[in-house]
């Protein structure tokens, strides 16, 4: 066998080893449920149900995902399995293109070898692949299908990078693998805003490995110009969604806001200070117990704090040593692995806030752990020639105590992510596994309260969201400001459980109370009209049903609501029109379908309209019960066209 087959053998071999093992690590995933914003993206988004609609979905900011959701739901529909195994699939491309890039970076800077050659670079990319594919910091993006837009972002991420590399290793650009470095990364803009760090990075590469030294700086500088360019372009298009007022930043009729619930940019970055000391220990030391879906982290206000002050000075002096080290052209490569956990992090963790509630996340640490992995294996790698140095220990006794510590490193990780994966089998269990590491945070309280509404566990659903509503009357001022969604939706929620339940004055109250943080809440105000007809109060249901729609004319139950109001008051006309709006704005409303079945049949006598309405209905995913009622209905009206039949079917709202 030549060298050259050789290589390529053990290409292949050590790729296979890196699948083979993340499978076994996200086995027990394959069938846990939807979680948190997947219900948002996924399951309740009309948009990815027609591939006709990807050329519209690839005009938004993270276009590239939804149209990857779009695809998983033509081949499997509403199925989890199908959404977890493209994430896993995505999960383990990446642990191979981390093979290939840790393979560039060592090749770049070769380290120190016990005999002098350079044959142990693809064994450490491999380890270094490993640590990245089972690490159980990764299993918060792997388990979470909406982060797949992290996922993607890393692919092209890395692709484009590992173009750029390919472009510049010669003493002339190479057109060809620089276009496709270019597309790669416009690719990665439209996935996750982490490749805006990208050009940063490939310049740091072309300054570490090619320039030689700071005056070749200046050369590189043209070749990351068009990708910053482009970054620019998109942040641009990307602003006038991220202005946007987020929930509690409403403003009432008159235009006064209600509550300020944004963070100051200097705030969240004293808080980025602490949290990055948090995401080094979770990597450092990644075991299940310390590992949490939604972490409770404290606004930091004063740069002069204790707390606050060391994670802020250790990381100030941690950049400008990098910088100068980069300056005197030393220690290029652990500069350049620094640098790359720093700046690809930096996206959300600035002075631009990525959410009040994700202060600290794990799926941050998707893409800039790599540095840290990298670090890691190289460390182990140069104490083991450290000790062959000075202890004269037998070279083939190093190389196995060397390559025990690392498999040792990746069976760790390993039984932790299998056991960590276990917590995201249910919504339950995942917000059960929160409350318990989170138990001041109202966020927490509220989705295991939905989680257990969503599971039928309604005492327990009343019971949480109501701790959590009393938990928000507890809290301090910034707590309050912190958790101030939590506690609105809670009260929605509670307020529709206690309609529900026939308790229509004390769900009214609640609706209204709540309404006041959240007045121009299109949702809430459809919930509170309905709390009004069930208690049978027309008039102020019309005016609720009326102003859901103003504020949202695409609410489609909205529509049904006001129509079903209208069939009440015996406005047959008007009810026709509410409920032709209602499947206008949403044609998989199959309620609305079932009442436009009815009225044109029982007060049009128009049995071509009923039974199109009607069969439209049943191509839907109604329940079984209703579904038999609507096919009885659509006997009758073949068989007695000439006669006033209505069919016996449940009236809604």
């Amino acid at each position: 066998m030549t060298n050259e087959s050789e290589h390529k053998y053990f290409h292949r071999l050590f790729c296979l080893i890196i699948v083979f093992v993340g499978l076994v690590v996200y086995s027990n995933t394959i069938h846990s449920s939807f979680h948190f914003d997947d219900y948002d993206s996924i399951v309740n988004n009309p948009a990815i149900r027609s591939l006709s609609s990807v050329p519209q979905l690839l005009s938004s900011t993270r276009g590239v995902v939804l149209t990857s959701f779009a695809l998983n739901y033509y081949f499997s529909g509403l199925s989890v399995e199908g959404y977890h195994w493209t994430n896993i699939s995505l999960h383990l491309l990446n642990g191979i293109l981390v093979y290939l890039f840790a393979t560039i970076i060592l090749n770049q800077h070769p380290l120190n070898t016990r005999d002098g050659k350079t044959s142990t670079t693809p064994v450490l990319a491999m380890f270094i692949a490993l640590l990245f594919v089972t690490s159980p910091v990764q299993t918060h993006t792997v388990n979470y299908i909406v982060e797949r837009n992290g996922e993607l972002a890393s692919t092209f991420y890395l692709l484009s990078f590992m173009f750029f590399t390919k472009a510049v290793s010669t003493s002339r650009v190479s057109m060809l693998p620089y276009a496709g470095s270019v597309i790669f990364f416009v690719i990665s803009m439209y996935c996750k805003e982490i490749a805006y760090t990208a050009f940063i990075m490939m310049f740091l590469y072309y300054v570490c490995f090619v320039s030689g030294d700071w005056r070749g700086w200046f050369r590189g500088l043209p070749l990351v110009f068009p990708y910053a360019f482009l970054t620019v372009m998109h942040i641009r298009k990307l602003i006038p969604t991220a202005t946007m007022q987020p929930l509690g930043v409403q403003s009432s009729g008159g235009g006064d806001t209600i509550v300020n619930n944004m963070v100051h940019p200097w705030q969240y970055l004293l808080t980025q200070a602490v949290v990055a000391i948090e995401y080094l220990k979770l990597l450092v030391w990644p075991l299940p117990g310390r590992l949490n879906v939604d972490y409770d982290v404290t606004l930091v206000d004063n740069v002069w704090e204790l707390p606050t002050a060391v994670p802020t000075i250790i990381f100030i002096g941690l950049l400008c040593i990098a910088l100068t080290l980069l300056l005197l052209n030393r220690l290029r490569l652990p500069v350049f692995l620094v640098l790359w956990f720093l700046v690809v992090l930096l996206p959300n963790s600035s002075f631009f806030p990525g959410g009040i509630n994700e202060l600290m996340v794990c799926y941050r640490l998707y893409l800039p752990s790599l540095a840290f992995y990298m670090l890691l294996v190289i460390g182990v790698h140069k104490l083991f020639c450290y000790l062959g140095k000075k202890k004269g220990i037998e070279l083939n006794r190093l190389r196995l105590g060397e390559l025990a510590v690392l498999t040792g490193i990746v069976l760790f990780y390993s039984i932790c992510a299998y056991e960590h994966n276990k917590v995201w089998k249910t919504e339950v269990s995942l917000w059960e596994d929160a409350v318990k590491k989170s138990p001041n945070k109202l966020r927490p309280h509220y989705n295991l309260g939905k989680a257990y509404e969503l599971d039928g566990m309604l005492d327990e659903a009343e019971a949480g969201y109501a701790g959590c509503i009393e938990m928000f009357g507890k809290a301090p001022h910034s707590g309050r400001n912190l958790g101030i969604e939590s506690y609105y939706r809670a009260s929605l929620a509670l307020a529709a459980i206690y309609s529900n339940k026939g308790k229509h004055t004390e769900a009214i109250e609640l609706y209204k109370g709540s309404l006041k943080i959240c007045p121009r809440d299109a949702e809430g105000r459809n919930n509170l009209g309905l709390a009004y007809y069930r208690a049978g109060y027309l008039g102020e249901a019309e005016r609720e049903f009326r102003l859901a729609i103003e504020l949202n004319p695409k609410l489609s139950v909205a529509h049904e609501n006001l129509g079903a109001l209208y069939e009440i008051k015996g406005e047959s006309n008007a009810a026709l029109a509410a409920f032709t709006e209602a499947v206008t704005v949403d044609p998989q409303n199959g309620k609305a379908h079932i009442r436009l079945g009815q009225l044109w049949w029982n007060f049009k006598n128009r049995p071509d309209m009923a039974l199109m309405h009607l069969n439209e209905a049943l191509k839907l995913n109604l329940n079984e019960e209703v579904s038999k009622k609507v096919l009885i209905a659509t006997d009758i009206i073949k068989k007695q066209a000439s006669h006033m039949i209505r069919p016996p079917i449940e009236k809604a709202p």
